[in-house]
């Protein structure tokens, strides 16, 4: 029976660990962004992880050992998790974080961070949670291994470990490296690692891990209980891994050539949009059905481009800048909207071989969808209604000032202008 228990426990564990994986890292659950998400997929591991510390409890210590292993794992999941999870990029954009930012002085971010707009509680939450990353290894590790008894090897695996997530972060264009993150990740570590190493502290870890027990009978009440909750998170999660799988396949069998001629199905993002053939039917994904122009519109994916003979051509063709020695320039109005240049005489845009200038065009023809020539960097929300957003590309950068949900000042700069949360104030102090 114990033989069988202690496979039942495995499968469970292993499963978890798979399906936790596949919902934080593969599939999107647009309901949860940013935290919210990272803290709700935690119950897949945490409960399997109560399972088999129930089932250790009437085992021998060298016996409970060998199940540490598997809380190691699931807590460096969770930390990878909260580091490079596929909603962390959102987050990390509507923080503020610019790809590639790095900080290498010491403090730096701590300070902006106490002293920011975000207030006392966002500050906190940041450093405190980074404080606090790394302290259960601090439990975890020694426990595992004789060979972390010693302060020096876990100081520099902590250190190691802190350094390689900051890396990764900044490589991958998740988050940023930061040197503050470093210091609270390590410093915390080492705290609590002389805590627990303190005689009594020790003493009582040792005894959780290793001796306490209680009665069995109620040992094996509570035990069924979690092998319940396992299960059927497990089953939940399966079927939440298979509804967005169900959800995200495009099946094309419906969709056939009308004729082979080279047809216009819309415009994105400053491309248009041709197909090989004008096709007849519908393409269906989920328990959606739509046809071929609300598929480029609302759920395009590039993997289907070969097998719809999907191919794409700029409408905006060339971009020519005339700079100026970083004048104010207001070229539209209209009510509570205001545009303005900065450093720019003017922009010229060429368009189907038609040359446009940008100013006329904002005041007349409307033939430009300009922004679609640079890319969101920043989406800030100030409060309720007041908000600002970056744009930025290699021929010029936009900076939208809202003062209301409907009203709002936008500055057209060169590219060499670094623009940030202050950008506003500055150039909103320049047309007063």
């Amino acid at each position: 029976m114990n033989k069988k228990l202690e496979k039942i426990n495995k499968v469970i564990i292993i499963l978890s660990f798979i399906l936790f994986i596949l919902v934080s890292f593969v599939f999107d659950d647009v309901e949860q962004i940013g935290s919210n998400k990272q803290l709700g997929n935690i119950y897949i591991l945490i409960i399997p992880c109560i399972l088999i510390f129930l089932y250790s409890l009437k085992l021998s210590k060298n016996q409970r050992k060998k199940y540490l292993k598997y809380y190691l794992v699931a807590y460096i999941l969770m930390i990878l998790n909260f580091c490079f999870s596929n909603n962390r990029n959102v987050f990390a954009t509507l923080d503020f974080t610019k790809y590639r930012e790095y900080n290498l002085i010491p403090f730096y971010s701590i300070k902006e961070l106490l002293t920011s707009e975000y207030g006392m509680k966002f500050a906190l939450y940041n450093i405190m949670g980074n404080f606090l990353m790394l302290t259960p290894l601090a439990i975890l590790l020694p426990l595992i291994s004789e060979k972390y008894k010693k302060s020096f090897n876990f100081i520099i695996t902590m250190f190691i470990t802190s350094l390689t997530l900051e890396c990764i972060q900044f490589i991958v264009n998740i988050g940023s490296f930061d040197i503050d993150d470093i210091i609270l990740n390590v410093s915390g570590a080492i705290f609590a690692y002389f805590i627990f190493k303190t005689k009594l502290v020790n003493k009582f870890i040792n005894y959780i891990f290793f001796e306490y027990s209680f009665k069995d009978t109620l040992n094996k009440i509570v035990y069924i209980i979690f092998l319940i909750f396992s299960i059927l998170t497990i089953g939940y999660n399966i079927i939440r891994v298979g509804l967005d799988i169900f959800e995200n396949v495009i099946i094309l069998s419906d969709l056939h050539c009308e004729n082979n001629e080279k047809t216009l199905i819309g415009s994105k993002d400053n491309y248009y949009y041709y197909t090989k053939c004008k096709y007849i039917g519908e393409i269906k994904q989920g328990y959606m059905h739509y046809d071929i122009n609300d598929y480029l519109q609302s759920n395009y994916n590039p993997m289907y481009d070969k097998l719809l003979g999907i191919t794409k051509e700029k409408i905006i063709t060339d971009v020519k800048v005339t700079a100026n020695n970083n004048k104010l320039k207001l070229v539209y109005e209209s009510g509570e909207i205001k545009k303005y240049f900065y450093g720019i005489e003017k922009i010229d845009m060429t368009k189907d071989n038609i040359t446009y200038d940008l100013e006329n065009d904002l005041n007349d023809t409307h033939q430009l969808d300009y922004l679609t020539l640079v890319d969101k960097k920043v989406d800030k929300n100030i409060n309720r209604n007041r908000f600002y957003e970056i744009y930025e590309s290699n021929d010029f950068n936009v900076l939208k000032c809202y003062k209301d949900r409907y009203s709002f000042n936008e500055f057209i700069v060169t590219p060499n202008i670094k623009l940030d949360n202050k950008s506003c104030d500055y150039f909103n102090n320049l047309i007063k």
